[in-house]
């Protein structure tokens, strides 16, 4: 029974949170943050939200070490927006669009390592964990770990808007906008950005310059995992 009270918690606190979401006010300042391009529809505004908590969900995967496993609950849970995308996650690995998680075979044994903490945390203290402001050794861990707000909004990655990939032909660094204006931003829809290397060879049939999209970057990681070798946990097609 306490687990099941732990797990309708968490399921309203996440319910709580698309509804803090979606109630946002409309952004009018001239900066370029993230929150300034948030779409007007609220099924595509939440959309956009659970893109920036992946984002954050596998910053805090990339910052674990298989000690972190051994803290309280108190203190080693993410912020809320993170613990939904992990609860996804464990249900159903496969459909969570983590890519680097799903390739790198340390951070997923991590994941693997810390999981009991949040299955005990469901029979016993987490309804108090998720009620209460966040305790100071929990935030502090969090910001220590990823450093980053505990609090999505007042993330400063999504301040600075920035995302940065490898290229899928040469493979060097391209950075590109979370949101955009023009909706071509790496969360929006429509993203395509030219790398901007000397020398890349990013071409269409044709020979002229090619953007690359979310279909090109989907093609290289399938090609990646076809030639990536490995045994058990790291043999898999993501």
């Amino acid at each position: 029974m306490g687990q099941v009270k732990g797990h309708l918690a968490l399921l309203h606190s996440f319910a709580s949170l698309r509804a803090q979401i979606q109630d946002l006010p409309t952004q009018t300042s001239d900066s370029e943050h993230a929150t300034n391009y948030m779409p007007y529809d609220q099924d595509a505004r939440w959309a956009w939200f659970v893109s920036l908590a992946v984002e954050r969900f596998t910053h805090w995967c990339e910052s674990l070490t298989s000690s972190d496993a051994s803290r309280p609950a108190a203190e080693f849970l993410p912020p809320i927006d993170v613990l939904m995308v992990w609860h996804a996650y464990l249900l159903n690995p496969g459909s969570v669009s983590c890519a680097k998680v799903k390739s790198n075979v340390l951070m997923r044994s991590t994941l693997v390592v810390a999981t009991p903490i949040f299955s005990a945390s469901l029979d016993s203290d987490l309804l108090s964990i998720l009620t209460g402001e966040p305790t100071e050794a929990r935030s502090n861990f969090w910001t220590s770990k990823t450093g980053r707000e505990f609090n999505a909004l007042d993330d400063t990655f999504f301040q600075r808007n920035i995302k940065e990939f490898p290229c899928p032909k040469c493979q060097k660094p391209c950075k590109t906008a979370l949101m955009s204006k023009d909706g071509t931003g790496y969360l929006q829809h429509d993203f395509q950005i030219y790398c901007d290397m000397p020398g890349c060879q990013m071409l269409s049939s044709t020979g002229s310059k090619m953007y690359i999209t979310r279909n090109l970057l989907r093609a290289r990681k399938f090609v990646d995992d076809l030639f990536r070798e490995g045994k058990g946990l790291d043999t898999y097609l993501a």
